[in-house]
């Protein structure tokens, strides 16, 4: 049997000291904004619509820094890869709106998290090592 493999965006976005993060219903870990592309989306416009649905925030793209997978299970049938790229991001606002996609997406809470509470916050363990390659990118960060 073929295992589907996604491929999937992460954005990194760093505002007034504070990282972007969601978390999804019933869960106890955090995470950044991002999902899977859907077919003949380019990649910009993938991670601005993610952005948007899972926060209502604009962003600019910026550069990829990371690549990693995981394994997913979509239904008793449905195992599969998603593989994902992490990408900086530029906010231009930091107001959140959660829309109705955000429910949809099962998402519980979003959150801008000073950079003082990102070492004790508990994130997905999928997207730790993206996300410790994103601390060592910010300047005076230790």
């Amino acid at each position: 049997m073929d295992i589907p493999v996604y491929f999937s965006q992460k954005a990194f976005i760093l505002h007034h000291g504070c990282v972007l993060a969601v978390r999804h219903n019933g869960a106890d870990t955090w995470e950044v904004p991002g999902g899977r592309l859907k077919s003949g989306e380019n990649l910009d416009e993938q991670i601005i619509r993610e952005v948007v649905e899972e926060t209502g925030i604009q962003i600019t793209p910026g550069l990829p820094f990371a690549l990693w997978k995981w394994a997913i299970d979509d239904g008793p049938n449905f195992p599969g890869t998603i593989v994902a790229v992490a990408r900086v991001c530029k906010a231009h606002t930091s107001e959140i709106t959660l829309s109705e996609h955000a429910l949809i997406d099962s998402l519980e809470e979003v959150c801008w998290i000073p950079l003082e509470k990102i070492t004790e916050t508990p994130w997905q363990k999928d997207l730790r090592p993206a996300l410790d390659t994103f601390l060592q990118m910010i300047p005076g960060f230790a």
